[in-house]
């Protein structure tokens, strides 16, 4: 999916409690569901970047609960990363 950014687009940035404790005691299943609920509560938005390598974990949750386009920062490093190193 490629998404481009509207010169003078604004960004809204959540944190979502308790979820990055439930991810370092081992709980993704907790995790995932607090991100996937912090996605979901978004409105108004044209697109939700979930911005942490952990929560990539959450991806299919979050995708499950909204239908406001996702993107993951694993994912787009990896696209940019095959955009700007040479082919092995």
């Amino acid at each position: 999916m490629s998404v481009s950014m509207t010169p003078g687009a604004r960004l809204a940035t959540t944190i979502v409690p308790g979820a990055m404790d439930a991810f370092h005691a081992g709980d993704r299943a907790t995790h995932n569901r607090l991100v996937a609920e912090a996605a979901a509560a978004f409105r108004n938005v044209d697109a939700i970047m979930l911005g942490q390598f952990s929560m990539a974990a959450a991806l299919d949750e979050c995708r499950a609960r909204t239908t406001i386009p996702l993107l993951s920062s694993p994912d787009a490093a990896v696209r940019k990363l095959r955009q700007i190193l040479p082919a092995a």
